[in-house]
């Protein structure tokens, strides 16, 4: 009886230790990637271009997901989101986020929605947003932006 006792709490203790390095591990690498490499928003999963603007400074947001390209619901749109999203394409400062009708004819997912961030953040993910393709977008808004190109571009906080 004592054998299997010892057996069940070692199967036990084997599983429990299993799942608290799969937490540690993913909570250690989330704090690397963000805070602790100069250049975590080179490690993003997932890519982010301007389309339909004028240059490639300047366009409607869209972010690549799940083999898809989609936008991103004006809802809440503002200059620090825009800033992080400048940021992840190399540019220094963003200057103007706005709001462009969505054509009916768009068939193009909305991959974010109620997107909220500092303006501090080094790419998308690390900012507070309903989640991947989880969208009440009562809005037929799209978010656009215009990133500074005079200022030079980055690599995180190094400059040119």
């Amino acid at each position: 009886m004592k054998i299997k006792t010892n057996m069940q709490f070692s199967t036990f203790f084997k599983g429990f230790f299993k799942i608290f390095l799969k937490v540690f591990f993913k909570l250690f690498l989330k704090f690397f990637l963000n805070f602790l490499t100069p250049y975590s928003f080179l490690l993003s999963s997932v890519d982010v271009r301007l389309n339909g603007g004028n240059s490639k400074a300047n366009g409607r947001v869209e972010f690549f997901f799940n083999g898809l390209w989609g936008t991103v619901c004006a809802t809440n749109w503002d200059l620090r989101d825009a800033q992080v999203v400048c940021r992840m394409l190399g540019y220094r400062h963003v200057l103007r986020a706005t709001s462009v009708k969505r054509h009916g004819g768009n068939k193009t997912p909305i991959w974010l929605d109620r997107l909220h961030c500092r303006g501090l953040e080094q790419n998308i993910e690390s900012c507070q947003y309903t989640g991947w393709g989880v969208s009440k977008c009562n809005s037929n808004m799209e978010a656009w932006i215009t990133c500074d190109t005079l200022q030079g571009l980055c690599l995180n906080t190094d400059c040119y």
